[in-house]
């Protein structure tokens, strides 16, 4: 009998799981090229998050070294902008005079290459940087701030640049701003831009730094006669004058146009409810041209001079300007001295550009040093101060023709003693009281500007005001340096 044999579709034994093999090898190929792509991907984070970090270090570095720029020139405020020599009382220097070498001009730079590491380059606008300086001195064009030093972190440094931009104005257009200038006769302390130029490394290791940040920040003289007017007279008063006493005044021998002097420009405006302040009669006052009050063609050194010596003198009335109460039959105003109508009841405002309130107030106050005590102030005074409290007695010679002062006075009582005198701009305000007074107690004389904003008290002895264009100039550029309104940026391309 024969045995029927049967057909299996089965696989040997041996070779079952053979797909489920093939899939695992599969799912761990792809799981491998998974952990490939997200190590790879992990690294690239990391490097990318390591960049990021350096420079941000690097930036923060670059935003440290802005700030102890700025604070640079913020203390060498009345340097930074001035073309005199011996300007402080300690014989520095301005750094615009000749010799002082802190500002070079970018002109005197080969900048052919048109791009580059020169500060120079920094000056976006390209038709700027003939009429820029750059910051220069023993050699090197960084600013001597020691940033590196105080920084926690060994592996980051940073080194500050400048640029100045004397700022040419021109009022009588629009726009006023006409560009910069490197021409001494046209430039106006008062008016500059200095660009700061940071440039922040991080990551350094002898010398190699892996991450760089270059920012840029504008910084400007402020000053509490930068945003109202100057007026042209060495006397300007909204009060009675002449005052029940002497007074003798030295005019602006351009006040009015060329070759025509202006001695004091008085309120006669309806509005600012004054009584008429021109009263020929009220005292002996008396106006002169400046070689008759010195009685010299070549003035002292420093301009000052005895009273003995110095005065408007009735023996050379043929040579005066204006006189008034001085034994004439008929008391003569002359043409120097002007009584307007239009006459700005504020003067306040006028002369600092901000209303007579608390803001304005506190406004002018923060750019000044703020003192009860007039007595302080001496020959080595220097810089914008505002006088508060009952009494601002002067006494002794304040400032100097090169270093003149702001004075505003606020006291309740502003008084002049014999022997007094004071280089710079006196405004006597009634901004802290409203009965505010001047009165003067014996000899006593302003070289540059007097501008009463108070009640006019009485002088007893001879009040003299000598006007002198350059002390009124520097008195008014007198201010600190503030950062620009929208001057962060980062740097320009040329600059690299």
């Amino acid at each position: 009998m024969h045995k029927s044999f049967k057909t299996s579709n089965r696989l040997p034994g041996r070779q079952r799981g053979a797909l489920t093999m093939l899939s695992a090898v599969m799912i761990l190929l792809l799981l491998t090229e998974l952990v490939i792509y997200a190590v790879s991907g992990g690294v690239y984070e990391q490097y990318k998050s390591a960049n990021d970090t350096r420079q941000k270090l690097a930036l923060h570095a670059a935003e440290a070294g802005l700030n102890h720029g700025r604070e640079f020139f913020v203390a060498n405020r009345a340097l930074v902008v001035s073309a005199v020599t011996d300007v402080l009382p300690d014989g520095s220097d301005g750094w615009l005079s000749t010799g002082a070498e802190h500002w070079l001009k970018c002109s005197d730079v080969d900048l052919s290459t048109g791009y580059g590491t020169h500060p120079c380059y920094a000056e976006s606008v390209t038709a700027l940087r003939d009429e820029s300086y750059y910051y220069s001195f023993g050699g090197s064009t960084e600013v001597p701030v020691d940033t590196d030093s105080i920084i926690v972190d060994t592996t980051k440094q940073v080194a500050v640049q400048a640029l100045l931009c004397m700022t040419e104005m021109d009022f009588t257009l629009d726009p006023v701003v006409q560009g910069c200038t490197t021409d001494d006769l046209v430039q106006n302390e008062k008016y500059f831009v200095v660009t700061l130029l940071a440039r922040g490394e991080a990551d350094c290791d002898g010398g190699s730094c892996f991450a760089e940040a270059l920012i840029v920040e504008k910084i400007a003289g402020t000053s509490p006669g930068s945003g109202g007017t100057a007026p042209a007279a060495p006397l300007v008063t909204k009060s009675t004058f002449p005052p029940n006493g002497t007074a003798e005044i030295v005019p602006n021998p351009n006040g009015m146009g060329n070759g025509v002097p202006l001695s004091a420009w008085l309120n006669n405006n309806p509005n600012c409810g004054a009584a008429p302040v021109v009263d020929a009669e009220g005292g002996s006052w008396a106006t002169c041209e400046r070689e008759e009050f010195y009685g010299l063609e070549d003035f002292p050194d420093d301009y000052a001079c005895s009273f003995a010596q110095c005065a408007c003198k009735e023996s050379d009335s043929d040579k005066m300007i204006s006189v008034s109460g001085t034994g004439q039959v008929t008391p003569v105003i002359n043409f120097d001295i002007t009584s307007d109508e239009n006459f700005p009841c504020d003067l306040f405002e006028y002369v600092f550009g901000v209303a007579k309130d608390a803001a304005g107030i506190a406004a002018i106050k923060g750019m000044a040093t703020v003192i009860d005590d007039c007595g302080i102030l001496d020959e080595n005074s220097t810089g914008i101060f505002w006088a508060t409290g009952d009494l601002c007695d002067i006494k002794n010679r304040v400032g100097s023709y090169d270093s003149p002062v702001l004075l505003i006075s606020a006291s309740t009582l502003t008084r002049f003693n014999a022997g007094a005198e004071i280089f710079g701009l006196t405004f006597i305000t009634d901004a802290e009281d409203s009965a505010a007074e001047i009165v003067v107690n014996g000899n006593a004389t302003v070289y540059g500007q007097m501008i009463i904003a108070a009640t006019i008290g009485l002088f007893n002895g001879t009040f003299q005001v000598v006007y002198l264009g350059p002390v009124l100039e520097r008195a008014l550029g007198l201010g600190s340096i503030g950062v620009m309104a929208g001057g962060w940026t980062d740097f320009h391309k040329d600059w690299q």
